[in-house]
């Protein structure tokens, strides 16, 4: 009888937990400020790929003709609906030579807001050739039905 409890118990956890975490996979887009940045607006891509905690991801950073495309690693955490990432490599660039390209750290916090999924937060970065900090800022991301640019 103890057995039969118990495993009654550990089925409505974990049905409790899946039922209570979010699928966050999928294409998230965004629109952040980056003062002294080489773009004026800095519209971003986010392709999120989740596997458990682990997040693997893309960001497709892109103003008119220059464009930026990075991958990286993270974690979620389904129960405090916490997202932090890591950009750790440029896949492409299509920059003008003077600009200085940030790796971005990203902590972000899911949320419905007026029935959309979002994820705001913050982000820090330094600069990929100096290692200098870039200036950091906020951001949301809302999530849409389509995948990530491929140039």
């Amino acid at each position: 009888m103890c057995l039969r409890k118990l495993f009654l118990i550990i089925c409505s956890v974990t049905i409790a937990t899946i039922a209570y975490s979010q699928d966050i996979t999928g294409l998230w887009t965004g629109t952040m400020q980056m003062p002294g940045g080489c773009f004026p607006i800095n519209n971003i891509d986010l392709q999120l790929k989740v596997t458990g905690q682990v997040v693997v991801f893309e960001t497709y950073h892109f103003y008119d003709s220059l464009s930026i495309k990075k991958n990286g690693i993270g974690t979620y955490n389904p129960r405090k609906k916490l997202l932090k990432l890591q950009e750790v490599r440029i896949l492409s660039a299509s920059l003008p030579k003077n600009c200085n390209i940030c790796m971005k750290a990203f902590e972000l916090t899911y949320k419905i807001k007026d029935g959309k999924e979002t994820f705001t937060g913050h982000w820090t970065g330094v600069l990929n050739y100096t290692g200098s900090a870039c200036v950091p800022g906020d951001v949301t991301f809302y999530r849409v039905n389509e995948t990530i640019n491929n140039n």
